[in-house]
């Protein structure tokens, strides 16, 4: 199956990939990781994999959350007494929770900023509202004529976002964004004497 994927050019293309995407995908050998040394077959990336279960981008920035300064409790050593490291080691049995919280945010890190969990979305004010894609949803059922939404963003379901056909090098690793509309200043009403 993977020598066909590859003989007809299936790749992974989403030129705005929304949190909700970027959350699902499988973050052991990422699409969007960063060139460098794999950490995949890692003790503590073995520990992630097989003790905690972690196999999605959520779940790694999950565990990795005990890292970030303002986390009450965590201390940086194997015998940590906070509460998320003390239920690791009870319902996981990992000998080393640190450890593993450490690799995970490494494995976040690696991510390009595409890709990355903590990206702000595109808010550029031209995604259709809420309601004007429920008025989509019921026109469609209807066959009525429906509203152009111009979003780049791709969403769930992940299988959505794969394509066949293209030619190696096409994925592109920037985002898809628009550019900021520039400064413009609203007009007043002027009185003259």
């Amino acid at each position: 199956m993977v020598r066909a994927a590859e003989k007809y050019g299936v790749r992974c293309v989403a030129p705005n990939p929304t949190p909700a995407l970027r959350n699902a995908l499988p973050i052991w050998y990422h699409r969007g990781m960063n060139d460098g040394r794999s950490t995949a077959n890692t003790a503590a990336s073995k520990c992630l994999r097989e003790r905690h279960q972690v196999t999605t981008t959520a779940q790694c920035a999950r565990v990795a959350a005990r890292l970030a300064e303002g986390q009450r409790g965590h201390a940086e050593r194997p015998n940590c007494g906070c509460y998320d490291c003390d239920r690791d080691r009870r319902v996981f049995c990992c000998e080393n929770p640190h450890r593993c919280a450490t690799a995970a945010r490494k494995l976040i890190s690696r991510l390009t900023a595409k890709w990355h969990p903590e990206r702000r979305g595109n808010n550029d004010g031209l995604t259709l509202t809420q309601s004007r894609l429920a008025e989509n949803e019921v026109a469609r059922v209807d066959n009525e004529r429906i509203t152009f939404d111009p979003s780049l963003a791709q969403g769930l379901p992940l299988a959505a976002v794969f394509r066949i056909f293209v030619a190696k090098g096409d994925e592109h690793e920037r985002v898809a964004l628009r550019r900021p509309r520039g400064f413009q200043v609203e007009e007043e009403a002027v009185e003259v004497y």
